[in-house]
């Protein structure tokens, strides 16, 4: 049986070499505060050619390229690298620091793979189908090393942002035995060096939500401080992180460096004591507000508002910041207030969408169901929530029946029923009731629909407008239903997980819903693409590509099935992931069981997922 290790180690690699053994003989001698030659090799990787790009990596290149050159480096540079300029620029830096014997600093920020023992970095160029391949297309980490330890200079800092996905992994056979492989090494840094990561051995980076990736934001601005030594930098690199990450990311570094290193300079009095500026004996030193302060008067204008937007606009400008937490519960009890007291059912489903696990989601249901009671009892009502549609009915949801909105989407209707969740390898099997029929969308959301709500296409498979959209994240995927939900055709929302399962079944009970083949695009038939929806045959319900194609996110969180029976479950109340589910183009058969899940953070995005709405 076909398992995918449901931890984001499978996918998720970081460069900790544990293969590199260097003599140190002329290493260690300790660097001065000042005048010492300063050398920098720094390269940013994002535009890939054969994979989906990284928005941060050559902002944070380009942005620490120019912070080197105030603190007085020569800098080597280069973004968006091809595998042979790679090369190129290491051996022009080996040269160059060879010649110089100063201080060594070296930049990464891109895609970096472990396999087969060894590290590499990956060229924009790379297009490695196979783990076997790596070595071919990218840049093992031993050649840059070597080319440092041939320099014979006393003193070196490696900075890898490198901590974010493997992005080929998942179309390599062998993809769920790495899963199955324990954490990745770290690397022993040689006598004279610091190794600095964004994050520790076996975990992932946040890119960050402005133009630089989390870790590099926060060293940028600690690298300036003048009077800080670079070990107790690197030791404020990681406090700040962890707290703008909410203690989920955690940077990491090894260090044998002997001596004292400092970006910005070191002052001294007449007797040689560190001083906190660098100002003239007469004048008021400036001090910048910093990022905390102004995140904190911001929270004092906002704080008292009763304005939703309000509390949405600051957690865009300070989603890590301080008050992040406490302006998340005003934002939900701001939108639970302007909508409590409504006769609207859409405006309270909105809310539950927005809020599934929110302290006031129990009363939204209360009012949704008073109002369904009322819209019964008095047909008449002025809150009545029959739709307009001439396809939908206020009456019990058959299968058969189906709802067509302005953009073409096509949704079918999947009645209330029962049935048993999950599989023997994704258990407990438990009884689930759904007790109210809804219409789900009769294929994945296509790459035109996207386009008409949103504006731009995020695919990698672009120039398909009938193929499904992907590189989509759930958080993508929640401001699409925003703004679908705002043309007042219905409300919108992801399957729960259990309607996603009970839909795909279609009334069956094994692995698939009928002969795979006829039903699913996967690995042994997709051609390693997508393709177009509705070109292989719908299940009993009329819905297409459950199996296959492109994995679909759903609204729960990732967590346990419960061990008894349960009616209109939701899932987990509180996560890191999201689920996914059905398969994709690049997977085994296995993993398009009705049955199977699959979970990814929030945040991520691959070319193999996509999602389909329901719509109450």
């Amino acid at each position: 049986m076909i398992k995918r290790k449901l931890t984001a180690l499978g996918i998720l690699f970081c460069l900790f070499s544990s293969s590199v053994v260097f003599a140190q003989a002329d290493r260690g001698a300790g660097v001065k505060a000042t005048g010492e030659k300063r050398l920098a090799l720094v390269i940013g990787n994002g535009a890939y050619q054969h994979t989906s790009p990284l928005p941060n990596p050559t902002n944070d290149s380009n942005d620490m390229a120019a912070t080197l050159k105030t603190l007085g480096f020569e800098v080597i540079e280069g973004t968006n690298q091809t595998k042979l300029q790679m090369e190129n620029l290491i051996r022009q830096f080996g040269n160059r620091l060879r010649d110089t014997k100063g201080v060594g600093l070296v930049f990464y920020a891109g895609h970096g793979i472990q396999a087969d023992g060894a590290n590499y970095l990956i060229p924009v160029d790379a297009d490695i189908k196979e783990e076997d391949e790596v070595a071919n297309f990218s840049i093992n980490l031993s050649f840059l090393l070597g080319k440092i330890n041939s320099a014979g200079n006393g003193f070196n800092i490696i900075i890898l942002d490198a901590c974010r996905n493997n992005p080929f992994a998942r179309s390599w056979r062998n993809y769920r035995d790495i899963g199955e492989k324990g954490g990745l090494a770290k690397v022993d840094a040689p006598t004279g060096t610091l190794i600095a990561y964004a994050t520790k051995p076996g975990a992932t980076a946040s890119d960050g939500e402005g133009k630089n990736g989390l870790y590099t934001s926060v060293l940028l601005k600690q690298m300036r401080v003048k009077n800080v030594d670079v070990t107790k930098m690197l030791q404020n690199v990681r406090a700040e992180v962890l707290k703008l990450s909410g203690n989920k990311q955690v940077p990491f570094d090894e260090s044998s460096l002997v001596g004292d290193f400092y970006f910005a300079g070191r002052t001294t009095t007449a007797n040689n004591d560190s001083v906190n500026n660098n100002t003239a004996p007469n004048e008021t030193p400036i001090v910048a507000k910093d990022s905390a302060a102004v995140e904190r008067e911001a929270w004092s204008y906002i704080k008292d508002s009763a304005d939703p937007q309000d509390f949405r606009s600051f957690l865009t400008d300070f989603p890590n910041g301080a008050n992040a937490g406490n302006a998340k519960i005003k934002l939900e009890q701001a939108v639970w207030d302007a909508v409590k007291n409504s006769g609207d059912k859409g405006k309270l489903q909105g809310y539950l969408n927005e809020f599934p696990s929110g302290v006031n989601a129990p009363l939204a249901k209360i009012r949704i169901r008073q109002l369904d009671v009322a819209t019964t009892t008095n047909p008449n009502n002025s809150t009545s929530t029959t739709p307009t549609n001439p396809n939908l009915t206020s009456g019990a949801i058959t299968v058969g029946m189906s709802v067509t909105n302005s953009l073409g989407m096509k949704l079918m209707g999947v009645p209330a029923g029962s049935f048993q969740m999950g599989d023997s390898s994704n258990g407990p099997i438990h009884t689930v009731t759904l007790s109210q029929g809804f219409y789900m969308g009769r294929t994945e959301v296509t790459q035109a629909q996207w386009v008409a709500v949103m504006g731009s296409n995020p695919s990698y498979f672009k120039n398909c407008d009938n193929c499904p959209v992907e590189q989509v994240s759930w958080d993508d995927v929640q401001e699409f239903i925003r703004k679908l939900n705002a043309k007042g055709e219905g409300v919108y929302r992801l399957p729960t997980e259990a309607e996603w399962e009970y839909a795909a079944r279609a009334g069956t009970t094994g692995d698939f819903a009928g002969n795979l083949d006829s039903m699913a695009w996967y690995s042994a038939n997709a051609g390693n693409k997508t393709h177009e929806v509705a070109t292989k045959q719908a299940n009993a319900w009329g819905l297409y590509d459950m199996h296959g194609n492109v994995w679909e996110w759903v609204q729960d969180w990732y967590g346990s099935y419960p061990s008894g029976s349960a009616t209109n479950p939701t899932g987990a109340t509180s996560g890191s992931d999201r689920v996914n589910r059905g398969g994709g183009w690049s997977d085994d058969a296995g993993l398009a069981r009705s049955a199977f899940r699959y979970h990814y953070t929030p945040s991520i995005r691959y070319y193999d997922l996509g999602f389909r709405v329901v719509r109450n």
